[in-house]
């Protein structure tokens, strides 16, 4: 860094270096690093320059850039980054895709890049964009309320692209499957996340393992050929994107750490629900608890589906012609799920305990330097001898706990447990819960 300029990273290299002094330049390296950035660059993909700037061409991907008026530079100045061409500076915050930010992110609606905005760019989410999402689910809701007129369905992709499908039964095809995960652990998610938007609109979903398919759901690393704008980032920032009808693909990151339970990741279920959402033609929705929210959402003990998103289906396709169920309980779910992945891990290899298969949840010891080895909902022991028990089942052992945890210790200091689960840890004291 230094001397003669520093390039801007991540974005086209025929962009000239800005020449900043050392300090700035460490304090925008700390920040391009972080995930906060990846939105950022998500946000100057999709919402700065949209399909409307000469720097995009109707798929949302970059061109080249004969005329430097339209060279665009982000800088980071105290708290704000600003726009800054031949002829003027901008502050980022004045522009109106901030105030749509907040809006479908449930913030307060400042207009300004505040910490609130930064803290939740740095979430997970879906890698499409926001674009559009306010109108279209403000005409949702005023046909709800006024029982009159027609959603209007432009999209913000190219005009000659449909909204829907326009027929009734859908065939899909797992192009391939991410590590970690077996091939039919991932086709139980696939078909389940399928079979939850079937259950609540006229649409049903077939897979087709061989030849043309509807719906093409693939695991990719970095630039897959998508364009610039869809290139995925790694663990975290961007975790999956997919087309709009009827291109009918949907792509996610193959460097992501993929579960179907309690482990330590992204729940492959949810996002592939969500991701199927878009093919369907669905855009992001502003409702918390939604399955169309842009950010990733756990898989937990609420309904899968809120009324928005059933509501948005149903206006596309209409509802089930059937009695079929509406809407499949998360903790239902999670724990079929589980005991699949459970089950089939057993099956590869019955002399060898679960932890054996590569991956576990947390491992530590005890006072007696006892080894507790934790997977799911289940634990193991191991003695200093060697000697294996269990499993036993985590909330047998400890009732307060959730159904799997994400790290654990034992303090000698104080005699405690400590169970790690999101942000805050869950303690217990030893002398009330027997060992």
């Amino acid at each position: 860094m230094g001397g003669q300029g520093w390039p801007w990273p991540l974005l086209p290299n025929h962009w000239p270096p800005l020449p900043f002094s050392p300090l700035i330049q460490t304090v925008a390296t700390v920040i391009l690093s972080s995930g906060i950035f990846k939105t950022l660059k998500f946000f100057i993909y999709y919402q700065l320059l949209d399909n409307k700037n000469p720097l995009f061409n109707s798929a949302h991907q970059y061109t080249n850039i004969k005329d430097d008026k339209y060279r665009i530079h982000a800088l980071f100045r105290t708290r704000f980054f600003v726009i800054w061409g031949r002829e003027k500076i901008m502050p980022l915050q004045r522009f109106p895709f901030c105030r749509e930010y907040q809006w479908l992110s449930r913030l307060p609606i400042t207009g300004r890049l505040d910490s609130a905005t930064l803290r939740q760019m740095a979430e997970p989410r879906c890698g499409v964009s926001d674009e559009g999402s306010q109108q279209v689910w403000a005409q949702r809701v005023n046909v709800i309320f006024t029982g009159k007129g027609q959603l209007d369905h432009r999209r913000r992709r190219s005009a000659d692209k449909a909204e829907k499908w326009y027929k009734r039964q859908l065939t899909y095809q797992i192009v391939n499957w991410p590590r970690h995960l077996s091939q039919g652990s991932v086709q139980l998610a696939v078909r389940t996340a399928f079979q939850l938007w079937s259950n609540v609109s006229d649409l049903v979903f077939q897979e087709a393992p061989e030849g043309p398919a509807d719906i093409r759901l693939a695991f990719y690393e970095g630039d897959h050929n998508d364009g610039t704008s869809n290139a995925f980032d790694g663990p975290g920032g961007t975790l999956a994107h997919a087309f709009l009808p009827r291109r009918g693909e949907a792509h996610f990151d193959m460097a992501e750490r993929w579960t179907l339970n309690g482990h330590k990741g992204h729940n492959l279920f949810m996002v592939t629900a969500h991701e199927i959402g878009h093919t369907l033609g669905l855009e992001h929705s502003p409702v918390r608890h939604a399955l169309m929210s842009p950010y990733y959402r756990k898989l937990g003990r609420s309904l899968v589906l809120s009324w928005d998103d059933i509501l948005a289906v149903q206006q596309l396709y209409g509802k089930p012609l059937s009695n079929r169920p509406v809407r499949l309980p998360g903790k239902v779910l999670h724990a079929a799920l589980q005991e699949w992945e459970f089950n089939e891990l057993q099956s590869q290899n019955p002399g060898q305990p679960l932890y054996c298969h590569g991956v576990f949840d947390a491992i530590t010891a005890d006072e007696k330097q006892t080894v507790l080895v934790f997977r799911g909902s289940r634990f193991w022991t191991v003695s200093s001898k060697g000697s294996v028990s269990g499993p036993f089942i985590l909330r047998q052992r400890w009732p307060g706990l959730p159904e799997a945890i994400e790290a654990a210790a034992f303090s000698p200091l104080d005699s405690k447990w400590y169970f790690f689960k999101g942000a805050a840890p869950l303690s217990c004291l030893i002398g009330l819960i027997l060992f």
